[in-house]
């Protein structure tokens, strides 16, 4: 996907985030991205690392500050949490130049919104870490096994709510793919 459709995605999974009243600082833009690739395969191709408060891209993180400067999005100081990621109208525009590229992923983005806007940063570190050990582990690995890596990269979150976690985050993925590929099916 070439940068001008990975902007327009952006812009739009921002819309959608803040529909679903999502806060839309970097953290959600960050755990939103890592949730459409890894397990939506939205070919965005931001790498991601396990980092502080879970998977991160700094590629991801330099698009988004290239997107500010190219005025596509603005990053607004906001009491009492910090930044807000809203499209601008140019940015409005430029998505709505990519008809095509949006409606391929309008479902992978109100997925992604109705999954990680509502959740709080606390909420998204446990929760989108969770998926990526998954995604680095394998579906055959047992939950508690993930809970128990996910404890140990974490060590903050108790292995009762990392187990918590685990059965919950393996749940929504299985609902959302199986949403998406459901709709996806009944479209042909």
């Amino acid at each position: 996907m070439n940068r001008l459709a990975k902007a327009a995605i952006l812009v739009r999974l921002g819309q959608a985030l803040k529909r679903s009243g999502s806060w839309c600082g970097h953290t959600h833009y960050q755990k939103a991205v890592f949730f459409m690739q890894s397990v939506l395969r939205v070919p965005l191709e931001f790498p991601y690392v396990l980092y502080m408060y879970g998977p991160y891209s700094f590629d991801l993180r330099m698009e988004m500050e290239a997107l500010e400067a190219d005025g596509l999005l603005e990053c607004r100081p906001t009491l009492p949490y910090g930044s807000v990621i809203l499209p601008t109208d140019a940015g409005v525009r430029l998505a709505e130049c990519f008809p095509k590229t949006i409606a391929r992923y309008e479902r992978e983005l109100a997925s992604t919104a109705r999954v990680v806007g509502g959740k709080t940063v606390s909420e998204l570190e446990k929760f989108i870490t969770a998926v990526y050990i998954r995604e680095k582990v394998g579906p055959t690995v047992s939950p508690t096994e993930v809970a128990q890596k996910l404890h140990n990269v974490k060590p903050h979150i108790p292995l009762e709510d990392a187990m918590k976690v685990v059965r919950e985050s393996d749940e929504i993925v299985a609902r959302e793919v199986a949403g998406i590929a459901t709709s996806s099916s009944g479209e042909e």
